[in-house]
C-alpha cells in the first residue's frame, strides 16, 4: 500500500510542476519600442549623426524594426523572428523575409530585456556608440 500511495504522490507532483510550467510560461512580448544612439563628432551644420531604431513586436515571435539615420550607415532592417531564450528576447533577421536587405552581423542581431515593471534594455553589435552594454529603450505610443 507504501508503494502504491509513492507512485500516486510521485505522479501528482509531476502532473502539478507540468500545470504550473504551462501556466507560467510567459507570454509573447508585443509592444513598439525606440531607441537612439546619437555620435559625438558634430557636422558642419551643428548637429550630430544618429541614428534610430524603431522596434515592432507583432506579440507571435516576430518584429518589423525601421531604422532612421541622419548622416550614419546602418544595416539589418526589416523583418526578425523573435525567440525567448532565459528571459531574454533574441532578434534574429529573417533573410528570406528581406529581400531587397542586407544583414552581415551574426545573430542573434538585438537582445532584448526587462528591467522592471515598464522598464526594457537592449544591446546590439549593430550599436554604432556606447559602451556595447545594455542601453535603455523607450516604450512608443506611435502607430
Amino acid at each position: 500500500m507504501k508503494v502504491l500511495n509513492f507512485v500516486h504522490l510521485v505522479f501528482i507532483s509531476c502532473l502539478l510542476v507540468s500545470l504550473h510550467s504551462f501556466a507560467s510560461s510567459d507570454k509573447p512580448v508585443k509592444g513598439r519600442f525606440v531607441i537612439t544612439q546619437q555620435g559625438e563628432e558634430q557636422l558642419i551644420d551643428g548637429s550630430h549623426e544618429s541614428i534610430t531604431w524603431f522596434f515592432n513586436l507583432d506579440g507571435n515571435g516576430n518584429a518589423l524594426l525601421k531604422i532612421s539615420s541622419w548622416h550614419a550607415q546602418f544595416t539589418c532592417d526589416g523583418v526578425y523572428q523573435v525567440v525567448q531564450e532565459n528571459k531574454q528576447l533574441q532578434f534574429i533577421w529573417k533573410k528570406d523575409s528581406n529581400p531587397n536587405s542586407a544583414c552581415n552581423t551574426p545573430s542573434p542581431q538585438f537582445i532584448m530585456k526587462q528591467d522592471g515593471k515598464n522598464k526594457w534594455q537592449i544591446k546590439s553589435e549593430l550599436f554604432p556608440w556606447g559602451d556595447g552594454g545594455w542601453e535603455d529603450l523607450k516604450i512608443s505610443k506611435n502607430k
